[in-house]
């Protein structure tokens, strides 16, 4: 028996190989990082780590280096504690299907799609992290 075998998280009725289909690829996360102020985050980030401003705006940014990409919110403006995480998905609706399915899992509600290009749904973890779930959109 391996170490994990033996954690209820790795049992099945139908054995470790059929635990659950998956849909809707994930293939990024970025952490997202509440901010007294989100220029001077910016300006830290780009001045000093040597991130680019992708997408910068007074209460939300998004800085990038490297592939990887840090969202910045001002505290109270996008209801997302320390520790949310913004997760890029191929297909949010078919991710959003299979969450929604399984009864340990609490989305807030059905994927939207925002006005800035994405199509998103978001849920809070059992310690009040909050994971969003987006897929660009392209418009």
């Amino acid at each position: 028996m391996t170490e994990t075998e033996g954690h209820p998280w790795m049992q099945s009725p139908d054995g470790p190989a059929q635990r659950r289909a998956r849909t809707g690829t994930i293939r990024r996360a970025s952490p997202v990082f509440p901010v007294e102020s989100v220029a001077v985050a910016v300006s830290y980030y780009f001045d000093g780590l040597g991130f680019e401003p992708v997408a910068p705006g007074e209460d939300y940014a998004i800085v990038a280096r490297d592939g990887v990409e840090i969202h910045l919110c001002r505290k109270g403006a996008g209801g997302l504690p320390p520790g949310g995480a913004f997760v890029e998905v191929d297909d949010v609706d078919a991710l959003y299907r299979e969450l929604a399915r399984n009864a340990r899992v609490e989305c807030a509600g059905p994927p939207e799609t925002m006005p800035w290009g994405e199509r998103e749904f978001h849920l809070r973890d059992p310690d009040g992290n909050v994971l969003r779930f987006s897929q660009r959109t392209g418009d």
